[in-house]
């Protein structure tokens, strides 16, 4: 039949002479067909057994034949079949043993693949965990590290837990105070640690029970309580709406639910418990109705309650919007004829790690339950803490969500930014801001959200202070700014999505009227006299021909010039003396105009983490230097700063434009230096060791031949022979992919 089984060595013995195995009729053919065809595990176990018991009374019956031939001289006919019988008896009780042991076998094979089949379909977010959960077994071996518990978890579970080189065992490991010894096979042992009380095995079994569940998305039916010398468990427990957000949050086959706990580092999985206590609504009179959130009202004269989204608070009455069609025109509705929506039956998400990971992945999930339900979290908001640790922020975001596009980005590009630069977790649930994180970190979330939703034009007002440790800026020149800007704001933000940073204009520091008096003395004017006028517009400060036709003084004794534009004879102005200065030809106006463009710049303020920043301070340089040859007078001291010097590559100019750019970036990678031509000037920025590092890394890959001379006294290269026949399969693409991992 093609099965294997495994029997002992006093069960074997030699094929007999001419024995030649059976060969079922057509009945047994169509018997065994069904059997292959048929899922029912008790038919296919009796054709089995039956098989083999045919199988070994044959084999039994040739063996006597033969002894019945050689003793038949000596023995009589009853002795014969007496011996016969005897020997036919034992034959069928070890082939009745036989078939027991391959029917238990076959049992134990068809319940696996029945708890397989049940933990894929409990995988799509539906039913019970029953025949999923781990099974404890007994064990009679002693282990020297002192009490143990065996539990099989079946043989994928064990390899997902062994994947990463154990990451996944040790965290459960960490979090539980004893050890995960797992084998490939499906089991695992548990053993307590040095000095750590037995209750933690208890504890060690749940955690391992809630990670086998994340990984299938199976839901726990119930989770017995630890014992009262259990090691305290860092937990949270998220009400999650069953019906309408379960299978949401735990994707296809809890896939989405497993990605999120792998990002936060963290396990979670969904425990249905049957004595819950009911929740006791609270009363209406203390509801506090807030603007967004979801409702019941009746609408008109109707006894009925409809679903209403809340635009407006007021003392006595609310004005609301009615969801259920978009043409009927906004109420106002009595509070006495309003209600809360009744919360839907839930189920409770337990999630298990470290604090941080833990309120991060609930933050997640409260995310995805306002986007299949809106208003369920939005309507019984969280409390913001106060503390300076770790706590959540909730904000509401300005004008109701209005600019929430902003926040967000392309492909949610700006939300991760903002949370990158803060170094805090960042979600939008509805129209607020949940943020979760450190008190500074909160803090300066907050205030880059409330700055990048009040820009404009790509510019901001001011920096707020705790935002200046995460703030570099770049004094950009007026006429390179467009080239920096790029059309559509398109280059700069192209350096944005590669660098994770965020740029505005901000205002120039302001100049005292004395300094600039001082800087440019007044002209002194004539009327009739022929000068330039400043002019400030949308395309900047320009300075154009007039001809002065009055000069007088305003009631705080300030001199005016009224001015005759040569553009247009019909149009007058009448500007401040310091907007008025003398015209200028040929050199001299062409020397003046080079000055005052360097001296005409914008501030761009850089906001993200330092050497991200400093990445894009040097691609601005570069841009500013391509446009105005010469701005920067001492390239190498203005690069510089007291985290990143900087130096002129030595390497010629002509040799590293003809390396590769693939192997100019794995020098600067490999290093960890920012590698950067600012005009004709290569820089290499970083700490003065890293900066070695990178000179040495780009001579030899400038080489015609790359070589290394001292492998041996670097600590910093690792050797590798290659064999001289393989030599050819390491082509240039092939080393490419190396470099760039």
């Amino acid at each position: 039949s093609g099965e294997e089984m495994t029997v002992g060595f006093d069960q074997l013995r030699p094929v007999p002479e001419g024995w030649v195995p059976p060969q079922g009729g057509a009945e047994d053919s169509e018997e065994e067909e069904e059997t292959e065809e048929d899922e029912d595990e008790d038919d296919k176990d009796d054709a089995l057994g039956q098989a083999l018991a045919e199988r070994v009374a044959i084999a039994a019956s040739t063996e006597e034949e033969k002894k019945n031939d050689d003793a038949a001289a000596r023995e009589d006919t009853v002795g014969e079949k007496k011996e016969n019988e005897d020997a036919s008896t034992r034959e069928d009780n070890a082939g009745e043993q036989k078939n027991e042991d391959v029917s238990a076998r076959e049992d134990n094979g068809g319940e696996e693949n029945k708890h397989e089949d049940a933990s894929a379909h409990e995988g799509s977010g539906g039913g019970s965990a029953e025949q999923e959960e781990p099974r404890e077994e007994q064990c009679d071996i002693e282990d020297d590290s002192g009490m143990h518990r065996d539990v099989d978890i079946g043989r994928d579970s064990s390899e997902w837990l062994l994947e990463d080189e154990g990451m996944r065992v040790r965290r459960l490991a960490k979090l539980s105070a004893a050890d995960f010894k797992v084998s490939a096979d499906g089991r695992v042992r548990l053993v307590c640690q040095e000095k750590t009380p037995e209750g933690s095995l208890a504890l060690a079994e749940r955690l391992l029970r809630v990670a086998c569940a994340c990984r299938t998305g199976t839901t726990l039916d119930n989770l017995s309580p630890l014992p009262p010398d259990a090691p305290p468990l860092p937990h949270s427990v998220v009400d999650v709406p069953a019906d309408e957000a379960k299978p949401f949050v735990l994707g296809r086959v809890g896939l989405r639910l497993m990605k999120l706990c792998e990002e936060s580092e963290v396990f979670a999985a969904f425990v249905r418990s049957p004595d819950e206590p009911e929740v006791v609504p609270e009363a209406e009179e203390k509801v506090d109705y807030v603007v967004g959130s979801l409702v019941e009202a009746k609408y008109g004269n109707k006894d009925r309650w409809f679903e209403a989204k809340i635009l407006e608070v007021r003392d006595d009455a609310l004005r609301v919007k009615w969801t259920y069609d978009d043409d009927v025109p906004e109420s106002e509705v009595k509070r006495s004829e309003i209600r809360k929506k009744p919360r839907p039956p839930t189920e409770k998400l337990h999630i298990y790690g470290e604090d941080r990971g833990r309120m991060e992945l609930e933050l997640k999930v409260l995310n995805l339950i306002e986007a299949k339900l809106e208003g369920h979290v939005t309507s019984n908001l969280r409390e913001s803490d106060t503390c300076e640790g770790l706590g959540w922020t909730v904000l509401p975001l300005l004008n109701d969500g209005e600019l929430k596009a902003k926040l967000i980005g392309k492909g949610g590009s700006v939300r991760m930014k903002i949370s990158k630069t803060c170094g805090s977790t960042l979600e939008y649930v509805g129209n607020y801001a949940y943020i979760v994180g450190t008190g500074l970190e909160r803090a300066c979330t907050a205030a880059l959200l409330e700055m990048v939703q009040r820009s404009a034009n790509g510019g901001v007002p001011e920096v707020p202070a705790c935002l200046e440790s995460m703030c570099s800026r770049v004094d950009v020149p007026q006429d390179a700014s467009p080239m920096v800007i790029g059309k559509r704001r398109a280059t700069m933000n192209a350096i944005e999505d590669d660098t994770g940073t965020l740029t505005f204009w901000v205002p120039k520091k302001a100049v005292p009227i004395e300094q600039e008096e001082e800087t440019a003395p007044p002209l002194d004017v004539k009327e009739g006299m022929v000068v330039e006028g400043k002019h400030e517009g949308k395309k900047g400060i320009r300075w154009f021909k007039a001809h002065v036709i009055d000069i007088f003084k305003n009631d705080d004794g300030g001199t005016i010039v009224k001015v005759r534009w040569d553009y247009d004879e019909d149009e007058t102005s009448e500007l401040p003396l310091r907007d008025v200065r003398e015209l200028l030809e040929g050199d001299a106006a062409e020397e003046r105009d080079q000055k005052e463009a360097s001296a005409e710049v914008k501030p761009l303020a850089i906001f993200g983490e330092e050497r991200a920043r400093k990445r894009v301070q040097l691609k601005v340089m570069s841009m500013i230097e391509c446009k105005c040859p010469g701005h920067f007078v001492d390239v190498v001291a203005q690069a510089s700063d007291a985290h990143f010097g900087a130096e002129k590559c030595l390497i010629p100019r002509a040799e590293l434009l003809s390396c590769p750019q693939d192997r100019r970036d794995a020098a600067s990678l490999a290093s960890g230096c920012i590698l950067e031509a600012v005009g004709d000037v290569w820089l290499v920025v970083g700490s003065d060791e890293r900066r070695a590092l990178c000179q040495d890394y780009l001579r030899w890959a400038t080489m015609d031949e790359p070589s290394v001379p001292d492998v041996s006294a670097r600590s910093d290269v690792s050797e590798f022979t290659v064999p001289e026949n393989k030599k050819s399969n390491l082509k240039q693409d092939v080393l490419a992919d190396v470099m760039s991992r």
